[in-house]
């Protein structure tokens, strides 16, 4: 009986193990069977397996010994004794550490590693800006994530694409004034909304660059989108910022490079010379 159990949660065990390796895998794409594969058995397979496997046999045998203990009248693997109560208990271990680890990532920040960013940049030069762009999927998508990473240091500052806001719903004229003298930096870019695909498959449907065709929405050359008195009003709201150009980022799929960035640029002309004119 004994060994029976410890088979039993040998077996569970090596499910809880292999998930683990999986896991990593997961969160580290770089990381490859091939080329690490006997570093992940010696330090996260075999380590999880072995404690695993006395965990899992220990809980087995307490439970045995405990007469409340459920049991089932004919068991599924006979010669596997709780075979299936320890290979649920793994699964849900192995669902619960991944559910945590994507939590943990989703709400995390690269806490050290951009504070020794802004440090360097300060020692290089106490103007030096890096300039994080507010990019849905990543730490810093939107006003609230931004003011987070702020905190590490001056020398971070931000990187405005209101390509992105537009179909995340923001207000690009608002999320610039409030950032104010952080913004070190902006791209012209805009998007355009096509409204039948926009109605099946919503904002959230990322499938950028391709199908472009099929998109509810693309990125556009500016003005395509919104129109000069929109990006006047960005440049305005800009008025307090360290920013001193508006980079053109061409993505526009429909529109060749030699066409779309002049016309970018005859806008983005415009629309600083017509916030110019408002403001004198």
């Amino acid at each position: 009986m004994l060994l029976r159990t410890i088979a039993s949660a040998s077996v569970a065990a090596s499910i809880l193990a292999a998930d683990v390796v999986l896991l990593t895998l997961f969160l580290n794409p770089e990381a490859t069977l091939r080329r690490d594969g006997a570093a992940l058995v010696v330090s996260l397979l075999l380590p999880c397996l072995v404690l695993g496997a006395a965990g899992f046999a220990l809980l087995a045998l307490v439970g045995a010994a405990f007469r409340g203990w459920p049991r089932a009248p004919r068991p599924p693997l006979p010669g596997l004794p709780g075979f299936v109560s320890l290979s649920f208990l793994a699964l849900a271990a192995a669902a619960g550490l991944f559910w945590l680890n994507l939590f943990s990532y989703r709400h995390s920040v690269p806490a050290e590693s951009l504070r020794g960013l802004a440090a360097s940049a300060a020692a290089e030069h106490p103007g030096l800006r890096v300039c994080l762009e507010l990019h849905p999927g990543t730490c810093v998508f939107n006003v609230e994530t931004f003011g987070r990473v702020a905190t590490l240091g001056p020398s971070i500052g931000a990187n405005l694409d209101p390509s992105h806001f537009f179909w995340m719903g923001m207000d690009g004229h608002r999320v610039a004034a409030a950032l104010g003298g952080r913004v070190g930096h902006v791209h012209g870019k805009d998007t355009v909304f096509h409204p039948d695909s926009l109605a099946l498959n919503g904002l959230l449907d990322r499938r950028w660059p391709e199908p472009a065709a099929d998109m509810p929405w693309t990125f556009a050359v500016p003005g395509r989108g919104h129109g000069l008195a929109w990006w006047a009003g960005l440049v305005r709201a800009l008025s307090r910022s360290e920013a001193e150009v508006v980079s053109i980022e061409h993505e526009d799929p429909f529109v060749p490079a030699e066409t779309g960035v002049p016309e970018a640029a005859r806008l983005l002309r415009a629309a600083i010379d017509a916030a110019g004119d408002v403001a004198g």
